[in-house]
């Protein structure tokens, strides 16, 4: 019941992506959050959200169970070494354990090295709205973005790729996207996200 589910926040947690689904409606995507959280079998959801969830989780999590390793006893047992077997089965499972929580903490600590190409992101939607694939839509623009940085990287040139976006005939339902890739919307609900942080946790 303690168990927070990340809900429907898209590729970076500000849930622009959904918000450009619903055509702007508010109402409408917060609904979608607040089903698809009762359809997983979750009470609450999380506020606020990256790409993931908090690792904080995954690390709380482990050490709960961890914690919950017990050496165990047979029924007629006489004395506390009778079993020493499953005793050593138990305290390895426990040792690996212990070293399973700090996976979880490191990746929580560096969250930012998680962010994708955020700008892009509505220009895979609009391509879904066109009816086009979101698998095929993100590999295409994947492959730009490498060629891209290839020549930033390589070649020292200039990074093209919006430019080889407008050139590829594949994007054409979503060039009008592109006029407005630095526009500030892309923090879509992050203000709204951070006041009711505040509010209710």
């Amino acid at each position: 019941n303690e168990l927070h589910f990340r809900g429907v926040k898209g590729p970076t947690g500000n849930q622009a992506s959904f918000l450009q689904l619903s055509e702007g409606d508010e109402q409408k995507e917060e609904q979608l959050d607040k089903t698809a959280t009762e359809k997983a079998g979750f009470k609450w959801a999380f506020l606020i959200t990256g790409q993931t969830y908090t690792r904080k989780v995954d690390g709380e999590v482990l050490s709960v169970l961890t914690r919950e390793l017990e050496k165990p006893f047979e029924k007629q047992q006489m004395g506390s070494s009778a079993t020493p077997t499953h005793s050593e089965q138990c305290r390895s499972l426990a040792r690996h354990g212990m070293t399973l929580v700090m996976d979880p903490l490191q990746t929580a600590s560096v969250p930012w090295f998680e962010l994708p190409f955020t700008a892009t992101e509505n220009i895979i939607m609009a391509m879904v709205k066109a009816w086009g694939s979101h698998q095929a839509c993100h590999e295409k623009i994947r492959a730009l973005m490498q060629q891209a940085a290839a020549v930033v990287k390589q070649e020292g040139g200039d990074n093209d790729a919006v430019e080889s976006i407008q050139a590829d005939a594949y994007f054409s339902p979503a060039h009008s996207q592109l006029d407005c890739l630095p526009d500030p919307s892309f923090t879509s609900h992050a203000s709204w996200q951070g006041q009711g942080f505040l509010e209710k946790e």
